[in-house]
């Protein structure tokens, strides 16, 4: 939805949660097994470990794994990591408004390669560029519209690397929010696809009301 889902930059989520000025790259969605998010860890202490003090991680929402992320967190020590629990619709939008970049990931299983995650489009309509931690349908749609940066699921040297890059590579991260943007959420809008249907649907009525007439 093109509408609810705009591009913005929401001073408010930054306050609320300290990131500052920081390249912020958002979780947004289940915190459960599914999500693998296991690898944001592994990738916080990379870029820890490689003194970037201007990246944060934000996993945002709720789930069953919700208490192991807030220990692994704690466990290791991890400043760049915040955790913000259940969001309102509204503060989601918001969070993902704030953010300079979305994290999709589910984990490396043959059951996702036919799943493309809702995430997706919600990161595009924001201008948002795409870390895509998903094989199959789902990096052919990222791919093809050039909307996104593709790694390995559960990999997480290549989300350290893929954030690293877009913090030091602002048009490029420029770009590749554009592109989701014009490209891939204009094409999947739910307006145009309500659109598109009741024009498929206005035809076969149309050739049925001729047919009866012949």
């Amino acid at each position: 939805d093109l509408e609810k889902f705009s591009p913005g930059d929401d001073a408010w989520f930054r306050r609320r949660y300290g990131l500052g000025d920081c390249f912020v790259c958002i979780y947004a969605g289940t915190i459960g097994m599914a999500a693998g998010l296991e690898v944001v860890i592994g990738a916080a202490v990379q870029v820890k470990a490689a003194g970037r003090k201007d990246i944060r991680f934000v996993l945002a929402g709720d789930g069953a794994d919700l208490e192991r992320m807030r220990a692994a967190v704690e466990r290791c020590n991890l400043d760049n990591v915040v955790i913000t629990g259940r969001l309102a619709k509204e503060e989601v939008i918001r969070a993902l408004s704030a953010c300079n970049a979305c994290l999709v990931h589910l984990k490396r299983t043959e059951l996702f390669r036919a799943v493309i995650p809702s995430k997706i489009y919600e990161a595009a309509a924001m201008a948002r560029p795409i870390i895509l931690g998903v094989k199959g349908k789902a990096a052919e749609l990222v791919e093809g519209h050039e909307a996104g940066i593709c790694i390995e699921p559960e990999n997480p040297r290549q989300l350290a690397e893929a954030v690293i890059r877009l913090a030091d590579e602002p048009e490029l991260a420029r770009n590749l929010g554009r592109n989701g943007r014009e490209r891939l959420a204009v094409k999947f809008d739910y307006n145009r696809l309500a659109e598109d249907y009741l024009q498929i649907l206005s035809g076969v009525l149309r050739d049925r009301a001729l047919a009866s007439l012949s």
